[in-house]
């Protein structure tokens, strides 16, 4: 499963999602070229290329529609997004 986002700025906006997520008990590691985002049976991976961020849903929990993590990382990277 995977989401392509294309945010105004990159760095500012990967600080801002590793900023949410550690404050909601995420463990989040990387950079502005990639990482990974863990929390609540989730697991994302992200990486940065050129102006696009993409995101894979690496697991989920069975009864956790896909929609509801996308529209959650939609809402921590709106400001960003162009």
């Amino acid at each position: 499963m995977q989401l392509t986002l294309k945010p105004n700025s990159k760095e500012p906006a990967i600080q801002h999602l590793r900023k949410e997520a550690t404050a909601a008990g995420a463990t989040f590691t990387g950079d502005t070229s990639g990482g990974t985002c863990v929390a609540w049976g989730v697991e994302l991976t992200y990486s940065v290329s050129g102006d696009t961020v993409t995101i894979n849903i690496v697991k989920k929990p069975f009864i956790m529609p896909k929609s509801v993590i996308e529209n959650k990382i939609k809402g921590f990277l709106a400001p960003y997004l162009l």
